[in-house]
């Protein structure tokens, strides 16, 4: 199902992160890919709610108090017209970015029987849809002439374009304070990863902003962690995988083998798979095997102000079967 038609990269598009790419030329209607979709028979399903804390200590969503929706609507299909929600996870095509003006794809509904998809579902209503398995697939099509290595985009609808400029007209009003001038962990360790590490004492004059963590290399837990530091080159010590293990710096103390830079005694804690807990006293650690990573939820996407819409799937194959009344119906009402 031409899979390989599509590879990842950096966006052209300002601010995009990353986009999807022709590894070869296509003419207009050549399909460059295909995807199966899992459907979400009720959009109200990615809604988030407000979290309240009971006297035995365990959270529980307030159903009445929606504060956002999950990331995941922002790649699903949908419709303003319907509840139901499309999340296609073919190769490559969750990476092709919204363009109006440069869409060189379209969509269209695969062939009965290709990919699963089956023509009958287009006649079925969402709340129909809850108890079965993936029916519904969409082939991607090339609507002009596409070279090789050129980028791939397609028009989400006007109703998401709209939404977007709202946005970006307001979301600074509600955005709290402390977010103005976020700056994630990736920009802290490439701005600051040379700087000296404060310790755990100055830290509690001179904190670090709360989103941030100081985490501290794994291999720190080996007996001969000096040696495998010393093997490795600065920039390698740290990899995609590897956010580090919990630690306190302890103290910082010139290098008196290279001037001009710190050494660190460190505290690491530790947890076993089995949940035991240990400390462990590292002495001699150089800056480059602490880093700062992220705290969990405290990224930019888990604002509660975050642009969620989905892209909309063209009201030329919308099937009248799954327009509904969105408000008309208690069960199943969400917000639109």
């Amino acid at each position: 199902r031409c899979q390989d038609n599509i590879r990842h990269g950096i966006s052209t598009l300002p601010d995009a992160g990353r986009g999807a790419f022709a590894t070869r030329s296509l003419k207009k209607g050549d399909k460059v890919s295909g995807s199966p979709l899992l459907h979400i028979p009720n959009r109200g399903f990615v809604d988030m709610h407000k979290l309240k804390k009971t006297l035995d200590g365990k959270w529980i969503r307030k159903k009445n108090e929606i504060v956002g929706k999950q990331l995941v609507m922002n790649y699903c299909w949908g419709h303003v017209a319907s509840r139901l929600l499309l999340c296609p996870y073919g190769a490559g095509v969750n990476f092709i970015n919204h363009n109006q003006t440069k869409a060189n794809i379209k969509i269209k509904w695969a062939p009965h029987g290709i990919m699963s998809h089956n023509d009958s579902w287009l006649t079925l209503s969402s709340t129909e849809m809850y108890e079965h398995k993936v029916n519904l697939a969409l082939d991607y099509i090339a609507s002009t002439d596409i070279e090789v290595g050129d980028e791939i985009f397609l028009d989400y609808g006007s109703a998401w374009e709209n939404a977007l400029n709202k946005h970006k007209n307001r979301w600074l009003e509600d955005i709290p304070s402390e977010w103005i001038e976020y700056g994630p962990a990736e920009v802290w360790n490439r701005n600051f990863g040379n700087s000296p590490i404060r310790t755990s004492a100055e830290q509690q004059h001179e904190p670090y902003p709360k989103h941030l963590l100081v985490r501290c290399k794994k291999n720190l837990s080996k007996k001969n962690y000096i040696d495998q530091i010393k093997e490795k080159h600065d920039n390698q010590l740290f990899n995609i995988s590897d956010k580090g293990v919990p630690c306190r710096i302890l103290e910082r103390y010139h290098n008196d083998r290279r001037a001009g830079e710190f050494l660190y005694d460190v505290e690491l804690n530790l947890t076993s798979s089995k949940g035991k807990k240990k400390a462990i006293r590292r002495e001699g650690v150089p800056r480059n095997a602490i880093q700062f990573v992220d705290a969990p939820y405290s990224t930019d996407i888990h604002l509660q102000n975050s642009f969620r819409f989905s892209p909309q799937i063209p009201d030329e194959i919308f099937p009248d079967a799954w327009r509904d009344n969105i408000r008309g119906n208690e069960r199943y009402k969400v917000n639109t």
